[in-house]
């Protein structure tokens, strides 16, 4: 029988990878930069919406990513993206769901980061002007420790394996979503520097 802590360890330690790589993902890895730009952020809440609505609608808990999102779309003047789903997991069984949620749950705390620079570089102020990265505000922490808490209550009962085979999906599927919407950006990019050229002759 597994343990919460045992659980959680793996969780850390098998995800690392795939975490990390998102976070130096070119789409993403601007976003903690003092030259963010509007167009970065935007490009990376499109991103993240596309993968949080093939998925969430699976999972109905108490971080409405998608709220926020639609809030931040909003703000930003944008609508969502349809991108295929391909290579996104299944959430199904309640294993899977908490693999799913290790992942949503924990990209609040990440988001606090971003939150913070979104303040600093493009003066959109938490929950108010931007909600996605800033999640809960200051009970993002206490919001952390009790789905902690919550894994271990469940762990004995949960198949470890498809729990972090999941989670270790999830990951992936963000990379696969921001690769996506990578070259949508660039293309984007080509395009706007062409129409410039255009009008200048």
């Amino acid at each position: 029988m597994i343990t919460g802590e045992t659980l959680l360890d793996r969780l850390r330690s098998e995800t690392r990878d795939a975490h990390e790589a998102l976070h130096h993902h070119p789409l993403l890895a601007p976003l903690v930069l003092p030259d963010l730009t509007s167009r970065d952020y935007q490009y990376a809440l499109l991103a993240f919406d596309a993968f949080y609505g093939r998925l969430d609608t699976a999972v109905r808990e108490s971080a409405p990513v998608r709220d926020w999102l639609a809030h931040d779309l909003a703000r930003q003047g944008l609508k969502p993206l349809s991108l295929p789903g391909a290579g996104l997991p299944v959430i199904a069984t309640e294993s899977q769901i908490w693999g799913y949620l290790y992942v949503k749950q924990g990209s609040t705390l990440g988001g606090t980061v971003i939150s913070r620079n979104l303040k600093r570089v493009l003066g959109l102020n938490p929950l108010r002007d931007q909600q996605f990265f800033a999640g809960f505000g200051e009970e993002t922490g206490i919001r952390w420790k009790k789905f902690i808490e919550n894994l271990f209550s469940k762990a004995a009962f949960l198949n470890a394996d498809e729990t972090i085979e999941t989670a270790v999906a999830c990951f992936r599927g963000v990379a696969d979503i921001c690769d996506a919407v990578l070259i949508l950006k660039d293309s984007h990019a080509v395009q706007a520097a062409s129409a410039t050229d255009r009008c200048a002759t």
